[in-house]
């Protein structure tokens, strides 16, 4: 059984990020921020999360790459390594 129901319980987009390690959600642009020993991210597919609260999550395979406020769409927390989803890690 998955813990994680703030991601269960989001609206999902998928999204190629762009050369500039941007992803458009509506007019929201999500800069995806580059971590030490991470990758960049253009034109890899991602799974946006939108949340019942309006933050949004950046995913990528089973790791969330990034978390953001509602408005304006700015990073919440400094990005640490990619986290499993559903690891409780938030």
């Amino acid at each position: 059984m998955r813990e994680d129901l703030d991601l269960i319980f989001s609206l999902q987009h998928e999204r190629t990020v762009n050369q500039d390690n941007t992803v458009h959600l509506g007019s929201r642009i999500l800069q995806i921020e580059k971590t030490a020993g991470e990758r960049h991210w253009p034109a890899v597919r991602v799974t946006i999360y939108e949340h019942l609260d309006g933050s949004c999550s950046i995913g990528y395979g089973p790791h969330i790459i990034g978390r953001y406020h509602r408005t304006p769409a700015r990073l919440l927390e400094t990005p640490a390594p990619p986290q499993p989803l559903g690891s409780g890690g938030r």
